[in-house]
C-alpha cells in the first residue's frame, strides 16, 4: 500500500500497546508507530501497558515516555493477560478512536490508513485486521497459516462470527463499542479478542475487515501450551454463552 505522507486525519487517536517481555523490540515498535502517527494526526497518544514484564520492557517504556508527553506507560505488577492489559489501557485512554496494536513488531502501523478508509466508507464501529484480506501482505509460516485458518473456521462454526480472521493483533474501535462490550467479557486469556468480537456482533455493532502487512519474526512463541490455552478459552466462551 502506498504511503501517502500528505494524508492527515481530522481526529484524535489512542493506540494501546500491551507488552510482555519485549525489551529487544519495544523501542523500535514505539518509534515506528510514533513516526506514522506524527505524519497523520494532530493529536494522538501511545499507551504502553507493561503486563508484568520480568525484563527491561517497563524501564525502556518509561524512558520513552519521559522523552514524549504523548507516550503513557501503565504497569501491571504481575502478568494478568492481554485482556486485562487492554482494559487497563482503555480506562486511561483519552480519545474516541482506539487502536489495539500488538507490540511484537510483526504488524505495520502504516496500514491504519486502510482501516480508517474502510471504517469511514462502511460506517464501521470496529475494523479488524485480516490476514485473509485480498490486499494483505503476509509473510507467515505454513504451520501458522493452517492453525490460524483452522481456528477461525472453528470460531465461525461455534459462534457464527462473521469475521475471517478474529485473532490478528490490530483492531480499530470506536469508544462506544468498547464501553458496551468490554464489561461483558468472561475470558481474560488469549481468546479475549474473539469473545469481544462475538459480543460486538451480538450487540449489533458493525464489524469490517481491513488489509494488514504482517512479517512473522518468530518473536511470538506458539507452543503446545499456547494452543491449549486458546482452546481452553474458546471452550470457556462456549460454556459461558450457551451451556
Amino acid at each position: 500500500m502506498k504511503d501517502d505522507s500528505t494524508v492527515r486525519y481530522d481526529e484524535s487517536l489512542s493506540v494501546i500497546l500491551p507488552a510482555f517481555n519485549e525489551e529487544s523490540i519495544i523501542e523500535e515498535m514505539v518509534n515506528l508507530t510514533l513516526d506514522y502517527l506524527t505524519s497523520r494526526f494532530e493529536e494522538f497518544e501511545i499507551i504502553i501497558v507493561d503486563d508484568g514484564s520480568t525484563d527491561r520492557t517497563g524501564k525502556i517504556a518509561e524512558r520513552l515516555s519521559s522523552e514524549r508527553n504523548n507516550i503513557k506507560v501503565l504497569r501491571n505488577s504481575e502478568s494478568s493477560g492481554k485482556a486485562t492489559a487492554f482494559q487497563h489501557g482503555f480506562r486511561e485512554s483519552s480519545y474516541d478512536s482506539i487502536l489495539l496494536l500488538d507490540a511484537d513488531l510483526e504488524l505495520d502501523p502504516h496500514r491504519l490508513d486502510a482501516f480508517i478508509s474502510i471504517r469511514d466508507r462502511e460506517n464501521a464501529d470496529i475494523v479488524v485486521g485480516s490476514k485473509r484480506h485480498t490486499e494483505s501482505d503476509v509473510e507467515y509460516t505454513l504451520l501458522r497459516t493452517i492453525l490460524s485458518r483452522g481456528y477461525a473456521l472453528i470460531i465461525q462454526i461455534l459462534f457464527s462470527l462473521d469475521v475471517r480472521d478474529p485473532q490478528t493483533g490490530m483492531k480499530l474501535f470506536n469508544r462506544r463499542a468498547l464501553e458496551v462490550c468490554l464489561p461483558k467479557l468472561t475470558v481474560k486469556g488469549l481468546a479475549f479478542s474473539v469473545e469481544l468480537l462475538i459480543i460486538a456482533q451480538e450487540q449489533g455493532f458493525h464489524i469490517s475487515e481491513a488489509p494488514i502487512s504482517l512479517d512473522y519474526s518468530g518473536n511470538t512463541s506458539l507452543s503446545v501450551r499456547t494452543i491449549g490455552e486458546m482452546l481452553y478459552d474458546t471452550v470457556s466462551i462456549l460454556v459461558q454463552r450457551y451451556l
